[in-house]
């Protein structure tokens, strides 16, 4: 079957910084946020939890390649723990070999997070420790001849490749590499390609940086694992926190790093914006006045804080203020969407000669129902990596559906992401479905996950300018339960 042939390494098309123009920004605006609120606050607090991505990073990484597979229990456990302390205490056994790997691969990010501290630039040296590093755990490895047969070999720690090696695409056909004559100097063309990328937006550069190196596939095997770790450099290097490719991800990975090799680096792009917000949402969520979070009382909160530091509070305080003002908009702009979204819902059941009961519903200022929600809404926000914080309040805005006997709840959230002085919010969604008088029915019904990254603002935004952004996640999001709706209980 025809494959896709080698060819040598290409340089960034500068349209796929403009296609994610609006991505970017959200990304950028947040990262502002974090940057201007560990600079203010860092002497508060003292500790930062880059460790924790770190670990999550190198549990991950593994996990992309199936080198191993645990359950979430146990990741979560060793994310925050510790991979030794946490093995101890984690619901599944880890064995000392797949101990091994994660310590490898958690240095092998550290070892790129150092040389972008340093300062220092990439280098063929360097990539070739890296990968000693990131493999050392791993005595052997698989090649394949012509005809697809396997064969068993020693692992060759810090060396590039002896054998061709190749790549089945989803498609049947077969991805070559650069052959190993070609090794040495498409490396070299690499580095010298990514260090000319000096005004290139940090996340772009990952995904080109990671794609590029993963397109050569210079060693006999680590080469995923190694380019995951790479693409922190160019993010260490503007203060960004590494991204983490986890497996609910692994799909949408595994089909941008494909799109890119048919020249669209676009898809793959976007996905490391995603989980570079990801990030920065859950560094911002760990590492800034956690111990002040949780008080209530400004007076509390300042009473906290050094003399010196009230100025600070101060401008923490406004900076939760803003933020609520852009929420309160934001969230007429939802009730004014789910409101057109209810009357179009009904009309197409009306149309389908259906009987159904569409509304809306949210909860007034100072209403007792402002908690409604919050073991759903703690729970989406769980699921995209940061704490969702109710003070002073909590949005929430709804759209019910009822036709014969099956309930539909779908619900957004928006609320303050790690504390209300952030200045960075997060807007969430979910689904209920209950179907009432079933023998099979779930008491709490069932719970539908609405969309994998919230939809997130700050402080600063121009909430008018993201109107039609919002409309756009909200309807894919609505949609998504709506789909649930019909296939889960009507077998539409």
């Amino acid at each position: 079957m025809n494959g896709k042939q080698w060819r040598p390494v290409e340089p960034l098309d500068r349209a796929v910084e403009s296609a994610l123009g609006r991505d970017l920004a959200t990304l950028d605006a947040v990262h502002g946020a974090w940057q201007e609120h560990r600079n203010e606050f860092g002497r508060l607090e003292v500790t930062y939890p880059s460790h924790r991505t770190y670990r999550k990073h190198a549990i991950e990484t593994g996990i992309i390649e199936g080198l191993y597979d645990l359950d979430r229990p146990t990741i979560d456990v060793m994310v925050v723990k510790g991979i030794t302390r946490g093995a101890d205490t984690a619901d599944e056994e880890v064995t000392p070999g797949v101990l091994q790997m994660l310590r490898a691969h958690k240095e092998g990010l550290e070892m790129v997070v150092e040389l972008a501290r340093a300062g220092r630039p990439l280098t063929a040296s360097f990539i070739k420790e890296l990968h000693a590093s990131i493999t050392r755990a791993q005595p052997f490895c698989f090649v394949t001849d012509a005809t697809d047969r396997y064969a068993q070999v020693m692992m060759d720690h810090g060396n590039f490749k002896r054998f061709p090696n190749r790549l089945r695409r989803p498609d049947g056909t077969m991805l070559d590499f650069a052959p190993p004559e070609q090794v040495e100097g498409e490396v070299r063309r690499l580095i010298d390609l990514y260090e000319a990328m000096t005004d290139v937006h940090p996340v772009v550069s990952a995904a080109w940086l990671h794609h590029r190196f993963v397109r050569i596939h210079p060693f006999q095997d680590g080469n995923g694992r190694v380019g995951r770790a790479l693409a922190a450099l160019p993010l260490e290097r503007a203060q960004y926190p590494p991204i983490v490719v986890d497996g609910s991800r692994r799909d949408a990975y595994l089909l941008g790093l494909d799109e890119a090799n048919s020249g669209d680096l676009v898809p793959l792009a976007r996905l490391f914006a995603d989980l570079a917000l990801r990030s920065v949402r859950r560094e911002l969520d760990e590492s800034t006045l956690d111990a002040l979070a949780d008080m209530e009382d400004e007076w509390l909160l300042e009473e906290a804080a050094a003399p010196g530091d009230l100025d600070l509070v101060d401008q923490a305080l406004r900076r939760g203020a803003e933020a609520r003002m852009r929420a309160d908009r934001l969230h007429d702009h939802i009730w004014h969407c789910l409101r057109e979204a209810c009357f179009d819902i009904d009309r197409e059941f009306v149309d389908a000669g259906q009987k159904a009961r569409v509304w809306t519903d949210r909860p007034a200022h100072h209403d007792r129902r402002d908690r409604w929600w919050r073991r759903e809404i703690v729970r989406t926000a769980r699921a995209a990596e940061h704490y969702a914080c109710f003070e002073p309040r909590a949005w929430w805005s709804l759209l019910g559906l009822s036709v014969s006997g099956v309930d539909l709840r779908f619900v957004t959230s928006i609320h303050h992401v790690a504390s209300a002085y952030t200045g960075v919010m997060a807007i969430t969604s979910f689904g209920r479905i209950r179907i009432r008088g079933a023998e099979f029915s779930i008491p709490d019904g069932i719970f539908v996950e609405t969309s994998w990254e919230p939809f997130t603002f700050c402080h600063t935004d121009d909430v008018e300018d993201r109107f039609e952004e919002l409309w756009d996640w909200l309807d894919q999001s609505l949609a998504m339960a709506l789909w649930k709706f019909m296939h889960l209980t009507l077998g539409g």
